[in-house]
């Protein structure tokens, strides 16, 4: 009970400060060759747009697409349409997932991957926010380079060998660590390559992702996890997996593109990753949300 009346009282907080967010200008969400897209929800619409509108202001002539989640009103549907004219909104089942099952971090990645057919995709989770210049991030999308975000277990790409035997005695059950363990058992998996990244963030360049290669690598790693793909963190498992197989691709530079749980000190960060309870921590979401609010405005 009282950790519900915490959480309760915390998200009040972080609301109040969220708000401010309507009273920003409205902007422009209709380029065609670089597109921010991400998934969309009821309960997260001020923090969405305060993320997307973090990190558009410092790109040039974005699009936007949301993936509603199913959850968004009439209402949130207006508000999204004023403060991001010209976004796109799509709708899960609207993409084919194939032999993958309906699940929305699937057909998120899907989506990220069909979109990216004609236009430089970054999925952006609702929870982050970009506080200052990200200038690799545009110095990826420059050089045409697909991009992730790094964390603390895994700053940079490397040959799946390494990958796996960094968790071979590593006892969690958990679908990530057991895709990890296992995908040294794919076709070519000497000549590949991994990331323990987050999906919170990452770039796809054109064309450098295909729309069947989800698909494929979920009836691989299905087989090889005796049909426990589908567990939530297989698609962040994908994720990873995808981008660091794309052409030329980089994981942004930890610990100033990072994820919040690992850290506490912001001096220095450009772009953070505020995960689950972890946006509530010390306030520090709050303060990087009010002083992002306060330079759009």
């Amino acid at each position: 009970m009282f950790h519900r009346i915490r959480d309760i009282s915390n998200r009040a907080g972080l609301n109040r400060v969220l708000r401010r967010i309507l009273d920003t200008r409205p902007i422009a969400a209709s380029g065609k060759e670089l597109l921010i897209f991400s998934a969309v929800s009821h309960h997260d619409l001020l923090m969405y747009l305060a993320a997307v509108k973090s990190l558009a202001r410092f790109l040039p002539a974005p699009g936007v697409v949301a993936l509603n989640d199913g959850s968004l009103t009439a209402a949130d549907i207006a508000v999204l349409q004023h403060h991001l004219p010209g976004i796109r909104i799509v709708l899960g089942p609207d993409v084919n997932t194939g032999r993958v099952p309906a699940d929305l971090m699937w057909q998120r990645l899907f989506w990220s991957v069909r979109l990216a057919e004609d236009a430089y995709v970054i999925q952006l989770d609702a929870d982050t926010l970009a506080l200052a210049r990200p200038s690799a991030l545009l110095d990826a999308i420059a050089g045409g380079k697909s991009f992730i975000l790094g964390t603390s277990e895994c700053r940079s790409i490397e040959p799946i060998p390494t990958r796996t035997a960094a968790v071979l005695d590593n006892p969690s059950r958990h679908i990530q660590v057991t895709a990890e363990r296992a995908m040294i058992d794919l076709p070519d998996a000497q000549a590949k390559r991994y990331i323990r990244g987050s999906a919170g963030l990452y770039g796809l360049a054109p064309d450098h992702v295909h729309h069947a290669d989800p698909e494929n690598l979920f009836v691989a790693m299905n087989k090889l996890t005796n049909g426990r793909f589908i567990e939530y963190g297989s698609e962040q498992f994908a994720a990873n997996y995808l981008v660091a197989n794309a052409p030329r691709s980089v994981a942004l530079p930890f610990p100033t593109y990072a994820v919040h749980d690992i850290r506490d000190d912001l001096t220095g960060a450009i772009f953070l990753h505020f995960i689950g309870s972890y946006r509530f921590h010390n306030g520090a979401y709050a303060r990087a949300a009010r002083a992002v609010i306060a330079d759009l405005a």
